[in-house]
């Protein structure tokens, strides 16, 4: 059986996982992991959780699916935008909005 070990360190937080039966052949594995989460930083929680996630093998979604299950950074509900974000938010924007004119335009034919 895999089993996944979650502890809080001081500077961040060790995963161990361990199996009892790696490759059906009862062969013992461990694999302690230090993930450093700098404080404020949501790139170090994003990395753990898509850790774990990949170790329990959950399935997320494809690009061919209707729904895919991401873990992402956006926004704050009340982050007050710079100039610089703006921009950057138009850039994606557009890139979404292009993607989506070009799929329309294949499915239209």
């Amino acid at each position: 059986m895999m089993k996944i070990q979650i502890e809080k360190a001081n500077n961040g937080i060790i995963k161990t996982v361990s199996d009892d039966n790696y490759d059906g052949a009862g062969k013992r594995f461990e694999k302690k992991e230090l993930f450093l989460i700098k404080k404020d930083s949501i790139t170090d929680t994003e990395e753990f959780l898509n850790s774990i996630i990949k170790d329990l093998a959950l399935y997320t979604g494809n690009q061919n699916d209707k729904e895919v299950l991401k873990i992402q950074k956006t926004y704050g509900s009340k982050y007050n935008f710079n100039h610089e974000d703006l921009n950057n938010e138009q850039k994606v924007l557009r890139t979404k909005l292009a993607e989506i004119k070009r799929i329309k335009e294949h499915i239209n034919g």
